[in-house]
């Protein structure tokens, strides 16, 4: 009856075992069981339990090789889970302000949080789609099919139908995608507020210069913010500057004050991908670029050459620690960063593809996990 008993157990190792190693075990199986009936009509004596036995054995070993052949790529992405539940959500709501008379396309989100006597609060980050508004904007934004207008980089450009940003995709834009990647952002970050307002300087330079920026911004400020970021949402003219942001201005510690997004309308997407996409060009706002790491000298090229290339990476005390707690390597000098598209990612940085293929700032966005490490960066830069 050992084979019987057996052939019940089989299914509960359905995900343990491939459909040919089941295949091969059920024919071992019946054999076994035709050789016991032999071997029993022979003999005519009291079968045991040792057929079982080696059978078991056999079982186990597949279960056990199927579970540690899948342990290295499920740990790798438990990895990030874990690093999320331990840093925890911050206990915040965030909240859209209705627009107050005379504010029109800005705006703000705030957070609700409990009282911290440290001097840290969640960022408050406030958002102006003035540039969205075609009866200010009307030549930078497609009316109907061959139209010409220009893009955010002020280049002119000719219209196709995905470029147009209809009014589905204008309230997608403002109402889910903005909203849900400030938040990711507003979840996380604390600053020490900036107790003021900031205004926009009066002349703006490289590609900011080309956003529509409220003449308020620039005379009264923007009050109860740390940050401001300018939207657009103009087509792009090539898939590899589809989605960008830069950073406009910063404070007297470098610390960034006002940004610039633009997200191609034909890149638009009801889906939570467009919302961590557009947190990731925030985040290369708020400071997760080549020029404010190096301002604050988190970048460098170790002496120690890794597979025989002195790779770029982060290697500031809190992205190294991080680092070298999520492989558990304690001679891991910093963070590396992409290097696969050349000078391009020298300018955008992103982390290596391969050993953060599931966080933010990874070069293509995926689950896009805002872990401790995209966190880190933003640490070493106080």
């Amino acid at each position: 009856m050992a084979p019987n008993y057996f052939l019940f157990l089989l299914p509960l190792f359905p995900f343990s075992l491939s459909v040919h190693t089941q295949a091969a075990l059920l024919l071992l199986l019946l054999l076994t069981r035709k050789q016991e009936m032999q071997f029993t009509q022979a003999m005519r004596q009291p079968r045991h339990a040792t057929p079982l036995f080696p059978l078991l054995v056999l079982l186990l070993m597949y279960c056990a090789s199927g579970c540690i052949a899948a342990a290295p790529a499920l740990e790798y992405r438990c990895g990030y889970e874990v690093m999320i539940r331990r840093s925890g959500p911050l206990p915040t709501a965030v909240v859209r302000e209705v627009p107050r008379k005379g504010r029109g396309a800005m705006q703000a989100y705030t957070v609700a949080t409990q009282d911290d006597d440290s001097g840290w609060e969640p960022i408050r980050i406030a958002v102006s789609t003035e540039d969205l508004e075609r009866g200010t904007n009307k030549r930078n934004y497609f009316e109907e099919v061959e139209d010409e207008c220009y893009n955010a980089l002020g280049y002119k450009l000719s219209c196709t139908p995905e470029h147009v940003l209809t009014e589905a995709k204008k309230q997608l834009y403002t109402r889910k995608i903005l909203p849900g990647a400030v938040k990711i952002h507003t979840e996380r970050l604390l600053v020490k507020p900036t107790g003021g307002t900031i205004t926009v300087p009066r002349a703006v330079n490289g590609p900011c210069s080309h956003f529509t920026i409220p003449t308020r911004h620039k005379s009264d400020g923007v009050p109860n913010a740390d940050f401001i970021i300018d939207a657009a949402a103009r087509p792009s003219g090539t898939d590899s500057r589809a989605v960008w942001a830069t950073t406009c201005n910063t404070m007297t510690d470098f610390r960034p004050s006002i940004g610039a997004m633009n997200l191609d309308p034909k890149y638009m997407t009801d889906t939570a991908w467009s919302v961590r996409v557009a947190a990731q060009e925030i985040a290369h706002a708020l400071g997760f670029s080549q020029d404010r790491m190096e301002e604050k000298s988190l970048v460098k090229k170790p002496e120690r050459s890794v597979r025989g290339t002195h790779r770029r990476m982060v290697a500031g005390n809190h992205v190294k620690a991080n680092t070298q707690a999520q492989f558990g390597c304690e001679s891991l000098e910093g963070m590396v960063l992409e290097d696969e598209d050349g000078p391009r990612e020298k300018a955008i940085p992103h982390w290596k593809g391969r050993h953060a293929r599931d966080e933010l700032m990874a070069p293509t966005v995926g689950a896009g996990h805002y872990t401790d490490l995209t966190m880190a960066v933003f640490a070493d830069m106080e």
